[in-house]
């Protein structure tokens, strides 16, 4: 239910007594969710903070400009029409007067006991305003959801991109357009990149669409779905390294480099191509126009480092203060430490290959490691207790992100990257003879963090 409020004269009451007006009309109807529009600046600063630490609330900036039909009447339902359109909403005032709307959005989805709090910002329809018709796959890149989960009772808010809405089903879509993008020749039709299967995905279906010829050098590391996207998208697949499983990234870089040097092939070299970080600038912009400055923390899974440094880097323009957390499976060798082998796919660097350039070690304030047993039961609990597939990587960057939000200030929030689905990874950690094969066990994530997951106090 929307409810929608004309607060005259608002700057007469100081924001001290606003935020009072806000909290009793918050308790009065018992709101969880509250969007609250401001046209000035007098009154704004004790009502934002007094409803930033509410589930799910959002604070809108509207443009504010002067004009006639306020008073009138006009301007209110004109407004409330435009915010069924808009995210931002644009209303009318006069010098004399200082006006608020406050939209509010009743809620009555409650967290069930012992389990986490989700609650989706989902934007305002705008069919109104932008057909969904696209001319090319490659247009429906980006602009992905965003969920999120309330925290410590509401104290902390962890939100998630969820990257596999991209047409390949992962995050590595936007740096793989990058890359095909900023190709030194154009007219190079032939090209080569070794990758663990979600590069090699989204080269694949970039290629079919530009007139490519992609080659795909993999190892039995990549699920067989991932080999099997490749071939059905037209592009071809080189198997290499033993067929034990293992990551074998050193054997397929060497013979990535050799078909370029002997074949004629543009070696797209994602881990050292400036054009991977480049990627995910459009990424942090989208965080940026639906959080604005309010991240507090960006915990992320790194493997090429495109996705975390990329995204760090154009955030960090606008927050300074953002604490950046990489992620690596414990066993990879990005952040030093003993090489082991590990089973998170497409994150990490094994021991004896090398750590691209495009890991900018400068915009990383700590690197911290994950086990398999705790990333996979991350994606295991999200599966089966909130309907969420996630691959492994994703799953060891939020074990470390609620690991973040039990020491955060009341008050943070949290930013990770559901980097690709869970749907690749069906017959590897979804299958639990898979799990016994490796010697994994799936832990109980709601007692391990039981302290996060309570819910949120009722209002009096």
């Amino acid at each position: 239910m929307i409810c929608a409020f004309d607060v005259t004269d608002v700057g007469n009451l100081g924001g001290s007594r606003f935020a009072e007006v806000l909290d009793g009309m918050v308790r009065k109807l018992g709101l969880v969710a509250v969007s609250c529009l401001f046209c000035g600046e007098e009154a704004s600063g004790a009502a934002i903070r007094r409803i930033t630490f509410l589930p799910d609330a959002v604070v809108w900036n509207p443009t504010s400009f002067r004009g006639a039909g306020w008073q009138s009447g006009v301007a209110l339902p004109r407004a409330i029409s435009s915010a069924s359109r808009h995210r931002r909403l644009s209303m009318d005032s006069n010098e004399n007067s200082f006006h608020q709307i406050l939209v509010l959005k009743k809620d009555n989805r409650f967290p069930a006991s012992g389990r986490m709090a989700f609650s989706s910002r989902q934007k305002l329809p705008q069919r109104e305003d932008k057909q969904m018709i696209v001319n090319s796959i490659l247009d429906t890149i980006g602009n992905t959801p965003l969920l999120f989960i309330s925290l410590r009772g509401g104290e902390i808010d962890l939100y998630l991109k969820l990257e596999m809405f991209n047409p390949t089903g992962s995050m590595k879509d936007r740096m793989a357009l990058s890359m095909i993008n900023s190709r030194p020749n154009e007219a190079v039709v032939d090209i080569v990149e070794s990758s663990s299967g979600n590069t090699a995905s989204a080269l694949a279906m970039i290629s079919a669409v530009r007139g490519i010829n992609f080659t795909a050098l993999m190892d039995s590391h990549a699920s067989p779905d991932k080999i099997l996207t490749v071939r059905a998208l037209g592009s071809n697949v080189r198997t290499v390294g033993s067929g034990d499983g293992a990551l074998a990234t050193d054997v397929r870089d060497r013979e990535a480099m050799r078909m370029s040097a002997e074949e004629d092939a543009y070696w797209t070299e994602q881990h050292n191509n400036p054009a991977n970080s480049a990627g995910y600038v459009g990424l942090a912009a989208e965080l940026l126009d639906d959080l604005g400055p309010t991240i507090s923390h960006l915990v992320c899974a790194i493997g090429t480092g495109g996705s975390l440094c990329g995204t760090a880097r154009h955030l960090r323009r606008h927050i300074p203060s953002i604490q950046v957390i990489g992620v690596e499976p414990a066993g990879s060798v990005i952040f030093g430490g003993q090489g082991a082998q590990y089973h998170q796919s497409g994150t990490g660097t094994p021991e004896g290959a090398e750590v691209g350039v495009v890991i900018d070690y400068n915009v990383i304030d700590s690197g911290r490691k994950v086990r398999d047993d705790m990333a996979f039961s991350i994606c295991h609990h999200l599966a089966q207790r909130h309907g969420l597939l996630v691959g492994g990587s994703t799953g060891g960057a939020i074990y470390e992100a609620l690991s973040v939000a039990r020491e955060a200030p009341i008050g943070s929030r949290i930013v990770t990257l559901a980097c690709d689905s869970g749907t690749k990874y069906l017959d590897t950690i979804f299958n639990q003879d898979w799990l016994s094969t490796h010697d994994i066990q799936i832990i109980d994530v709601e007692k391990h963090f039981a302290d996060l997951f309570a819910d949120a106090p009722s209002s009096p």
